[in-house]
């Protein structure tokens, strides 16, 4: 019905406040908005002017989108140590991390497959996975990967972790803190701007034609083609989960490869956004990438490096995205996940 009525809610990055102010000014859909340029009949109550323009903007590339195979895109304004610029320079030893979990799982929730994809040194992509099916097997997984950030640091001085939202980083810092392990080597990559969120540099760096700012969403813009079809992958994950809370002998071979097979994809779309961010980069005058930082000691393992960015801060909140491919059913009274970060740009 939304899509029908081309109501104001498929603006990327809109608020309730936003659309409750422009209706009240008569403008009711993306393509209202988009006629007035930012340009608003009367002072808004709710809202900065400054947000109607940029809201204003991002519908005009959204219709526009809906006449061309691929959605329109333009750089933002370069800033330092924003968008573009967050980006550090490629490494032969970039690793690119995802999680799958389940926030309903027990207390604290469970990630329940950890995987990674990083090149060889002939230069073919190679995934990492392993899986956890109770909260007693998360510390080793935990520590597994880990310890392969670290190993390989003395190979790659300069990789990076690349990650899409805040969720990544702020599950390793659960973990640890959880599971009382590898506190010290987690702390070394934050603190030496190891891990780079994607979803940052897109929504600071870029304005595009979407109405959601998600990874599979800019798939076709970036030019990655899954093999999978992420419908069926978002019932094997939900198999996995419902399987979790009743009896893991139901996660069988066949239904932990379709879900670890969904898992790679999303690491290897990260990496081609990657890919595709930094030649967006190169065509941004002012975009470089951040000053090398300092070394850093990661549980006594020397990591001499230079690190470009602390490209994901604090303890964000434990949160999966919002989109159908990530969905699940809660149980009754169980609360409803927050909206994700990283759908909205910044």
């Amino acid at each position: 019905r939304r899509r029908a009525d081309d109501h104001l809610s498929l603006v990327a990055g809109i608020r309730k406040l936003n659309v409750r102010e422009l209706e009240r000014q008569r403008i009711r859909t993306v393509v209202d908005l988009a006629v007035t340029g930012g340009a608003l009949p009367a002072e808004p109550h709710r809202g900065a002017r400054e947000t109607y323009v940029r809201l204003a903007r991002q519908a005009q590339l959204q219709v526009e989108a809906r006449d061309h195979p691929l959605p329109p895109f333009e750089s933002l304004p370069a800033e330092p140590e924003r968008g573009l610029a967050r980006l550090p320079e490629p490494s032969r030893g970039d690793v690119f991390l995802d999680f799958e979990g389940d926030p309903f799982f027990g207390d604290s929730g469970l990630e329940y497959l950890t995987g990674w994809a990083f090149r060889e040194v002939d230069g073919a992509w190679s995934y990492e996975h392993r899986w956890a099916f109770a909260s007693a097997h998360e510390r080793a997984v935990c520590e597994t990967f880990l310890d392969f950030v670290l190993a390989r640091l003395e190979t790659y001085p300069d990789l990076h972790v690349y990650h899409f939202g805040v969720y990544e980083p702020a599950a390793l810092k659960r973990l640890v803190s959880q599971h009382g392990t590898r506190a010290e080597a987690l702390d070394g990559l934050l603190r030496g701007g190891r891990f780079v969120d994607l979803h940052a540099v897109v929504c600071q760096g870029l304005r595009i034609g979407v109405e959601r700012y998600g990874l599979k969403e800019l798939e076709p813009l970036v030019g990655f083609r899954r093999e999978h079809d992420l419908r069926d992958a978002a019932l094997a994950r939900l198999d996995v989960e419902l399987a979790l809370e009743v009896d893991t002998d139901g996660i069988d071979v066949a239904l932990r490869d379709r879900v670890a097979a969904y898992n790679r994809e999303d690491c290897l779309s990260a990496a081609a956004l990657r890919d595709w961010l930094e030649a967006r980069r190169g065509e941004v005058a002012g975009a470089h990438p951040p000053a090398a930082a300092g070394e850093f000691q990661a549980e006594g393992k020397g990591a001499g490096s230079r690190p470009a960015h602390s490209g994901s801060g604090g303890g964000a909140p434990r949160r999966r995205a919002g989109g159908p491919e990530r969905t699940r059913r809660r149980p009754a009274g169980a609360m409803a996940p927050r909206a994700d970060a990283r759908l909205l740009p910044s």
